[in-house]
């Protein structure tokens, strides 16, 4: 099976993409990280085949405060 296929969930994402919750949460309301989907109660879960994308992009490291580079 492809990495791609199937979800990752919000603290796995926030592994990948060491960012806070708070930037997070920013990020994906301006268009810089995915939206996330609901799968049942309140949890969050990011596409992998987007997650994938967006560290392949690196764009990403633009939304960091200079001390967290």
């Amino acid at each position: 099976l492809s990495k791609n296929i199937g979800f990752y969930s919000q603290k796995q994402f926030l592994d990948l993409v060491p960012v806070s919750v708070a930037t997070l949460y920013n990020g994906i309301s301006d268009g810089r990280f995915p939206q996330p989907v609901k799968l049942g109660g309140r949890s969050n879960f990011f596409y992998k085949a987007h997650v994938h994308a967006l560290i392949e992009k690196g764009d990403w490291r633009l939304a960091l405060p200079l001390n967290q580079e």
